[in-house]
């Protein structure tokens, strides 16, 4: 029983994003602290935005200049997270996790 209790204390909450092929991406730590404690103090939409620095073109285009930014809501009455620019929709879920 007492293995089972460590085990639980080190649990720890985060995102999960669906993306191709049924795979899921997990949301940086950083980022996902932050959606979650969001969530946990009630609301029920959260806004973010993921910046791809060089890695690649973002969806945000302000007055039609590229940047790399995507701004996304997730929506935790139904799991899913939409780009607030192109109303692209990804489920998304919420996992434990051992660290």
């Amino acid at each position: 029983m007492r293995q089972l209790v460590q085990l639980a204390q080190s649990m720890k909450m985060e995102i999960h994003v669906a993306f191709n092929n049924g795979m899921w991406w997990a949301m940086p730590h950083h980022l996902s602290d932050l959606i979650l404690e969001q969530w946990h103090n009630g609301a029920n939409e959260v806004s973010f935005i993921w910046d791809w620095g060089d890695t690649r073109q973002g969806s945000y285009q302000p007055d039609g200049e590229d940047t790399s930014i995507n701004r996304y809501i997730i929506y935790f009455d139904t799991m899913q997270q939409r780009n607030i620019d192109n109303d692209r929709t990804r489920k998304v879920k919420v996992v434990y996790i051992v660290r």
